[in-house]
């Protein structure tokens, strides 16, 4: 595996198992066992290396749901997708909650660029939640965009011990249920 490979994969595992303002430069060189120099030439600060991690699982996760959404036709299973993709994703691959929701609230106000990254990647989910909607037919296509999105912050933005988990799968089920109410006015 290349040096830069190496640094981002040692880079995203200690960001998302601990924290991004917690982690340090010297931290990510010794797991990943390469030189400074080596760290420094591919980015050039932490604010560099932090942006390539946030765009690497972005796109993990843009991948992932994409993935699921083609292989159906219908708006409503799409969204389902969306939605329960998301949550697997986060939940298999990061127990300490989304590594992207965790970005905005730790650094977004620190590095700029990450920002920038994070609104970008925020108008894609938003986007992709109210076309399904659109096409569904809805009253109310904004506000019920903005619920699922909420939803999805809430159930991911921190690590929740096992004994309170709930089903993601039953949290999907109502906001269908209210998915079909706005459908029916």
């Amino acid at each position: 595996m290349p040096r830069k490979e190496i640094i981002l994969t040692t880079a995203i595992r200690l960001f998302t198992q601990n924290n991004y303002i917690n982690v340090g430069v010297d931290e990510i060189i010794a797991e990943s066992k390469v030189a400074k120099m080596t760290l420094y030439k591919h980015f050039s600060s932490k604010e560099k290396l932090i942006l390539c991690c946030l765009q690497q699982l972005i796109q993990n996760i843009q991948f992932a749901i994409l993935q699921q959404i083609h292989k159906h036709n219908e708006p409503h299973i799409q969204l389902q997708q969306i939605y329960l993709c998301y949550l697997d994703w986060v939940k298999s691959s990061y127990p300490q909650g989304c590594p992207i929701h965790k970005a905005r609230i730790e650094i977004s106000n620190i590095y700029p660029s990450t920002q920038i990254l994070l609104n970008e990647y925020q108008y894609w989910l938003y986007q992709l939640i109210y076309s399904r909607l659109k096409q569904l037919y809805v009253n109310h296509p904004k506000t019920l965009t903005e619920m699922v999105i909420y939803t999805l912050s809430g159930s991911l933005g921190q690590e929740i011990p096992d004994t309170i988990q709930s089903d993601h799968r039953s949290s999907w089920t109502y906001l269908q249920k209210l998915i079909e109410i706005e459908k029916n006015f």
